[in-house]
């Protein structure tokens, strides 16, 4: 039986772009501990918390915003500017005091089973 660590929830919106395999990518703040590399998550959908899918990490690291807008990325929405994602995460993190020297946590993810 797989042991499942690290339950991610993810707007409902995305959920057919990860199973797609189009979202491999997701963007955290404040997480304490982190997943690691090849650990087992499972993803629900926020709001109703059904399971959607188990996936497994591929890698797992820390930046800061301005680091993560300056790079171009496959898996996850690009950002114009620090402002401009600093906008996106007050959506998930309202009450954040986000500026352009925070630091988030990048999450790259394989989805191993869909559940729907």
């Amino acid at each position: 039986m797989i042991e499942i660590k690290y339950e991610i929830t993810f707007i409902p919106q995305y959920v057919n772009n990860i199973l797609d395999g189009e979202k491999w990518l997701t963007v955290r703040h404040g997480m304490e501990n982190p997943p690691e590399e090849d650990e087992e998550l499972i993803f629900t959908e926020t709001g109703n918390y059904e399971r959607f899918a188990e996936a497994k990490t591929k890698w797992v690291t820390d930046m800061t915003i301005r680091e993560f807008v300056n790079k171009d990325w496959e898996g996850h929405v690009n950002y114009r500017n620090p402002q401009h994602m600093i906008w996106a995460l007050k959506r998930f993190y309202p009450d954040a005091n986000l500026r352009p020297d925070t630091e988030i946590t990048l999450i790259g993810f394989k989805v191993t089973r869909e559940l729907q």
